[in-house]
């Protein structure tokens, strides 16, 4: 009969194992930026004094993009934060119209510490060490106001 208790004791303690196991397991492959933000950021792109200023943005990292996207502003792009295992995204921006000096400028990815750091609740060794720096969904764009809008403004060409 004492076995018996014994060998019931052992038969729960495995099992009680094996759900914590699975639970791990299951959520490992989740990490806290690559589930809340993902490794894209949306941004618009602005010009003033002219509102339709021809946009090309060019990746400095050249992976996971065509190396040039172009657009009238305002443009809307969805652009990759990471550009490569714990490499920040990079991008250059050239802003052009008509009768205004051509303008060129640097869009460079930073840590989002505060999605970044969930991983201590949810992902782990494997969110802090592979899949948020994999995925690039542990940076987020520099510089953006406003909820994720970038405004550029133009000097006119001397004459």
């Amino acid at each position: 009969m004492e076995k018996e208790i014994i060998n019931n004791k052992k038969s729960y303690g495995l099992k009680i194992l094996i759900k914590y196991l699975a639970f791990l397991f299951g959520i490992w492959g989740l990490s806290c930026a690559s589930i809340t933000k993902g490794e894209f950021q949306e941004i618009t792109i602005f010009s003033s004094p002219v509102k339709d200023a021809k946009i090309s943005i060019y990746d400095l990292n050249n992976q996971y993009q065509l190396n040039a996207r172009k657009g009238i502003a305002p443009y809307f792009v969805k652009l990759k934060t990471g550009g490569g295992y714990f490499t920040p995204a990079k991008y250059k921006v050239i802003v052009e119209a008509k009768g205004y000096k051509k303008k060129e400028l640097i869009l460079k990815s930073k840590v989002d510490w505060l999605w970044y750091s969930g991983n201590i609740f949810f992902g782990w060794f494997w969110g802090f060490l592979a899949i948020d720096p994999m995925s690039g969904a542990m940076y987020e764009l520099e510089g953006m106001q406003n909820n994720n809008n970038f405004y550029i403004t133009l000097e006119k060409k001397e004459k």
